[in-house]
């Protein structure tokens, strides 16, 4: 088999599970790994390995651009993998978890494609983009994705794949963060999904986003209604903020509702004090019609839904022993009897102050510190984001 007939599978899987174009991340495999012929540890695409990297890794010789024209002899750690296919999947998880490459998730014109990421910062190789498009075009790799992206009719998405992909979310404590700013807000979610799955860019705030379905011809419910929300509804709530605002407040309904409650999944409920800025979290939810202003539908294919598996969060961490001392940058900041944002609050850190740890660790999608208080009993503090693997993803604070 060639080098193309082995990354094919792969990179077709990564438009259905990413939406990072096939012939995209071809033509990086390609052009990082000359033709998979330098990739040491099965690393196809040369992704550094930073302090937030948990997995396996290797140090190497590489040259960068910082300079037009003139290429710098460096040392540097990369992420190392156990197959091409392992590179090939990390290498769209590392585009969807990093909001600075937005404009190249869901982009279906594969040279818009190639100028967002490297716009975005992925090589500082000053023809970058150009090269990608010329290795696209001579081994006709645009082919590949036209056999992912179909005619509208028959790539129309069905509630159950929303659904799951919700639940999939909340069941990693992972969060979207759509538009890059103010992290994992609860519009984030809904407005992920609009874009990548149907290609459109919902406006506004949480509270906006029933007017804003509407301009789209998007089947609109506003309460007071007979109807009840079904499985793939976003439903839309009033939330008055700290500063009187009414941003409301959306998430994505689960399960068909029995008209008393809705069984959700719902980013930033975590309770934060800083949930403006930072976010939350994808979490499980069942809420009822209080505040809710009414709910929407994209425009399914198919409105059936098998129910997946949910999970709730839990108390359970594996701490490491580690002496140090966080200080804190975002506004306040929670410290809990068990690390879960629902746990009782037992102190709170406000911006500039900091607190001595003796332990860290990892859960429900946050990074936590723990150590012992005054009471004799073990506090958490969250400090930041991870992913499913526990790799950092944010950081609300210093550590020395």
């Amino acid at each position: 088999m060639t080098f193309l007939d082995n990354i094919k599978q792969g990179c077709l899987d990564g438009w259905t599970k990413y939406k990072i174009l096939p012939s995209l991340t071809a033509a990086q495999a390609i052009l990082e790994s000359g033709w998979g012929k330098y990739a040491p540890h099965n690393a196809l695409f040369g992704i550094k390995a930073d302090s937030s990297w948990t997995g396996k890794s290797f140090n190497t010789k590489t040259q960068e651009e910082y300079q037009a024209g003139v290429m710098t002899d460096i040392v540097d750690r990369f992420r190392a993998y156990d197959s091409w296919t392992d590179s090939i999947v990390d290498h769209g998880k590392f585009l969807n978890d990093n909001p600075r490459y937005k404009a190249v998730i869901g982009e279906t014109d594969y040279k818009k494609a190639c100028y967002a990421i490297k716009d975005a910062g992925y090589a500082t190789a000053s023809g970058y983009a150009e090269l990608l498009i010329q290795l696209i075009e001579e081994n006709n790799l645009q082919s590949w994705d036209a056999e992912t992206i179909k005619n509208k009719e028959e790539t129309m998405t069905t509630a159950n794949e929303i659904v799951k992909y919700c639940v999939d979310l909340a069941n990693s404590g992972m969060g979207v963060d759509k538009d890059g700013c103010f992290g994992t807000q609860c519009a984030d979610l809904p407005c992920f999904v609009a874009k990548n799955w149907f290609g459109v860019d919902l406006w506004g705030n949480a509270i906006d986003l029933l007017n804003s379905a509407a301009g789209n011809g998007w089947e609109v419910h506003r309460m007071p209604t007979d109807a009840n929300p079904k499985a793939g509804a976003v439903f839309v709530m009033h939330s008055i903020a700290y500063d009187g605002v009414d941003y409301g407040h959306t998430g994505v309904v689960i399960a068909d509702s029995d008209g008393y409650t809705m069984r959700t999944v719902e980013q930033n409920i975590d309770g934060n004090a800083d949930a403006l800025i930072v976010g939350g979290p994808a979490r499980f939810n069942t809420r009822g019609f209080v505040g809710v202003a009414g709910w929407f539908y994209p425009p399914y294919k198919d409105t059936k839904v098998k129910q997946p598996i949910a999970t709730e969060t839990k108390d359970e961490i594996n701490l490491i022993k580690e002496i140090g001392t966080f200080t804190v940058d975002a506004d306040v900041i929670n410290v809990r009897r068990a690390p879960n944002l629902k746990s009782d609050v037992v102190a709170t850190y406000k911006k500039g102050q900091s607190v001595t740890y003796d332990s860290k660790g990892s859960a429900n999608g946050y990074r936590w510190i723990s150590y012992v208080g005054g009471s004799g009993k073990r506090n958490y503090m969250a400090i930041g984001q991870t992913d499913a693997s526990g790799n950092r993803i944010s950081l609300w604070g210093m550590i020395k």
